[in-house]
């Protein structure tokens, strides 16, 4: 239970968004899954987010829950609804 409670898709979720917030994008990566590569990776990725990081600036969110589609094969990938504010 405690577990579930940690790493559900939804806290996981909430917790990406919470990263994008607070413009911690060090942290929001460790959520990304992706196969680096030198042109994949999490140097790049910060770069990148540093020259964009005013262009959306998301105010507040609430993360509704199951999206309702299945857009996945298997156990492991679960589509969340999120909703924002932007201040932009």
């Amino acid at each position: 239970v405690i577990g579930n409670k940690l790493s559900n898709p939804e806290k996981v979720a909430e917790e990406y968004m919470q990263c994008q917030v607070d413009k911690d994008w060090d942290k929001m990566y460790d959520y990304l899954s992706v196969e680096e590569s030198e042109f994949i990776n999490k140097d790049l990725f910060l770069k990148s987010k540093a020259q964009d990081s005013d262009k959306k600036e998301i105010s507040s969110f609430t993360v509704v829950g199951d999206s309702g589609k299945d857009n996945s094969s298997d156990d492991l990938e679960k589509s969340i609804l999120v909703k924002y504010k932007s201040k932009n």
